[in-house]
C-alpha cells in the first residue's frame, strides 16, 4: 500500500465504532480489553471529546479506518462517571483475577496521574492486522510527532505489552523505560521517547 493512498485525519464520533472494533481485535490484552464494548465506546467518545487530547485515525482512500492512534495532554481528565466505572470493572477483574494485580496498580498509577506539561502520552496505538507492516503504523506516529515538536513539547510517553513495538520505540526512537509491571501473563512498560 502507498503512503499516498493512506491520510491521517482528526477522529470524529461517527468513527467510534471502528475505533472500539480495533481496539477490540487488536489491544485485546489489558485493562481496557476486560470493559464492556459501551465502556469502551464511552471512554473514546471522551477522548475523542476533549480539547486536551488529540486523536487521529489512518483513513484509506476508501473511507476505511485502519488504524488509531489517541494523545493524552496535560489536564487530561476522563469525566468522573467515566473514572468509577474504570475503577470499578478493573477492582472487579482484580477480584476475579487475581494476577491482575499488578495491572490494575499500573493502571491507577498511569492513567490518572497528571500528565507533565513538557510531554503528551499516547494511550492507545494499534492498526488493524490485515495493515500491518504497511506504514499506517508510522504515519500515526509521524503525526504525532510532528504536532507534539510545533507544540515545543521534549517528548512522547507511552505504555505498551507488545514487544515488537517495545523494541520498535528502543531501537527507532531512543526510547528508555520509566516504568513497569510483570504480570505473569506478560509485561507492560512504559516508556519515554524524546523529541529530537
Amino acid at each position: 500500500m502507498l503512503e499516498s493512498e493512506i491520510s491521517v485525519r482528526r477522529a470524529i464520533r461517527s468513527d467510534l465504532e471502528r475505533i472500539v472494533q480495533i481496539h477490540e481485535t487488536e489491544l485485546a490484552v489489558g485493562a481496557l480489553a476486560q470493559l464492556s464494548h459501551a465502556l469502551r465506546r464511552r471512554f473514546f467518545r471522551e477522548i475523542i471529546d476533549n480539547p486536551s487530547s488529540d486523536s487521529w485515525v489512518a483513513e484509506k482512500c476508501d473511507g476505511s479506518v485502519e488504524g488509531i492512534c489517541f494523545v493524552l495532554h496535560e489536564g487530561f481528565r476522563h469525566s468522573r462517571c467515566t473514572q468509577v466505572r474504570l475503577l470499578t470493572q478493573l477492582i472487579g477483574l482484580v477480584l476475579c483475577r487475581p494476577e491482575f494485580r499488578p495491572l490494575l496498580r499500573h493502571e491507577l498509577l498511569n492513567r490518572f496521574s497528571p500528565k507533565p506539561s513538557s510531554c503528551c502520552e499516547i494511550s492507545h496505538f494499534a492498526v488493524s492486522s490485515n495493515h500491518q507492516s504497511q506504514k499506517i503504523g508510522s504515519l500515526l506516529l509521524s503525526k504525532v510527532f510532528n504536532e507534539a515538536r510545533e507544540a515545543g513539547l521534549l517528548g512522547v510517553i507511552t505504555t505498551s505489552h507488545n514487544t515488537r513495538l517495545l523494541a520498535h520505540y528502543k531501537r527507532r526512537y531512543a526510547a528508555r523505560v520509566i516504568g513497569y509491571a510483570d504480570l505473569e501473563i506478560y509485561r507492560i512498560e512504559t516508556l519515554y521517547l524524546p523529541i529530537s
